[in-house]
């Protein structure tokens, strides 16, 4: 009964193995690698491999049989593997339509969930209600049970807006904060990475004590430093700090990598720990974290579309000049408008560049630049273009 659902996850899960997910330039590269080589560090060598034995076990067990959810979740817990299950879309991976919401910026990575349905979008109905009707129930299982470390980053969700979702206002819009952090404490944090979030420095110190990696990422790639700036605990960062944790996060993380706690807090503009870690890198590393403007993928459609209409207007006199490479500087404002265009070097043709330059400015939108502080600022935005039809002798 689950056969087509369980088969397209499958084919979906290989096309992502060869092709990577797409958020940011080299950042889903670096987070692959982390992946398999890191983000099981919370556990046992070896755990990735176990937990993708353990999922082609669960994907045939659906093929072929009616398996018990709530044995499932406890075997899997049993093992240590505290995953809800998900479904992959052409936008990422969700928990949402098996009663479970996560809060992480940039959403869930493959390897944090237990995929088990491939749907085009993320409002397309499940292609089986039994296959609903099991995650459902193994999630709520999981996330009902007492080893359950995540409580305060994924929660029973019903499809209504919850009072903790609001909390994202430490964030800046479009960005999806991390976990709740006003959810009832435990007691005793179980983890590392759980005392990191509560702010409970006791506690960290223990288990430093006993050995633990300052620097270890969890399940879903984050140090504890990185849970600590992202909950805004500043005596817990602080400490983690002066024990040694590193601003660029677990070891398979470099700096401006999305996860690190220096781009955590850049994201939140927590000025004030950003200067606190400042000091332990290089300036050449913090200058790494200063952002160009960048356009926005439709507003270049619609620039390419104008380009392609200006050469047909003014095919005359581009046909005597001969191809070359050309920058199309733009002014960009702190708010991501353009504000002022030049060409460089002109093409000779001062009605076509000027045209050009117009087209730019009205169509073209802009992520605007930030200084390695987070703050947006004004900049120059570039695109290059190859002008000129003449052929080369």
């Amino acid at each position: 009964m689950f056969r087509k659902a369980i088969v397209t996850a499958a084919l979906s899960a290989a096309t992502l193995a060869l092709g990577g997910c797409g958020n940011s330039p080299g950042d889903d590269a670096r987070r692959g690698a982390r992946g398999q080589e890191c983000s099981d560090g919370s556990y046992v060598p070896g755990f990735y491999q176990k937990q993708a034995r353990a999922d082609g076990t669960l994907r045939h067990a659906l093929l072929t049989r009616d398996p018990d959810p709530v044995a499932e979740a406890r075997k899997a817990m049993d093992r240590g593997d505290f995953r809800l299950a998900g479904r992959m879309t052409v936008d990422g991976i969700t928990t949402e339509a098996y009663g479970a919401r996560c809060r992480l910026m940039g959403g869930l990575s493959p390897w944090t969930a237990r995929v088990i349905e491939f749907t085009q979008n993320e409002g397309q109905k499940p292609a089986s209600s039994d296959l609903v009707a099991f995650a459902s129930v193994y999630n709520a299982t999981v996330m009902a049970d007492r080893r359950y470390p995540f409580d305060d980053i994924c929660r029973a969700y019903s499809g209504k807006p919850q009072a903790e979702d609001n909390a994202s206002h430490l964030f800046e819009p479009g960005y999806r904060a991390y976990g709740y952090p006003g959810l009832r404490a435990p007691a005793k944090p179980s983890d590392i990475w759980q005392a990191a979030r509560r702010g409970s420095i006791a506690r960290l110190r223990l288990l430093l004590r006993a050995g633990r990696d300052i620097n270890q990422p969890d399940l879903f790639g984050m140090s504890p430093l990185a849970w600590a700036v992202a909950y805004r605990r500043w005596p817990a960062a602080d400490f983690l700090l002066n024990q040694g944790a590193s601003p660029a996060g677990a070891k398979c993380q470099g700096l401006v990598d999305r996860d690190s706690p220096m781009q955590i807090a850049r994201t939140m503009r927590w000025g004030a720990m950003i200067w606190r870690m400042r000091p332990l890198i290089t300036e050449d590393d913090f200058a790494t974290l200063r952002q160009l403007p960048r356009a926005h993928d439709l507003g270049i459609d619609a620039f390419n579309k104008s380009l392609t209409d200006l050469r047909g207007v003014y095919k005359a006199q581009l046909v005597t000049k001969p191809f070359a490479r050309h920058e199309m500087i733009i002014a960009v404002d702190p708010e991501g408008k353009s504000l002022d265009c030049r060409l460089e070097p002109g093409t000779g043709f001062d009605k076509f560049d000027a045209a050009l330059c117009q087209r730019g400015i009205e169509v073209l939108r802009w992520t605007p630049a930030r200084d390695a502080f987070g703050i947006a600022v004004p900049a120059d935005g570039k695109l290059v273009l190859g002008l000129g039809d003449k052929p080369r002798p």
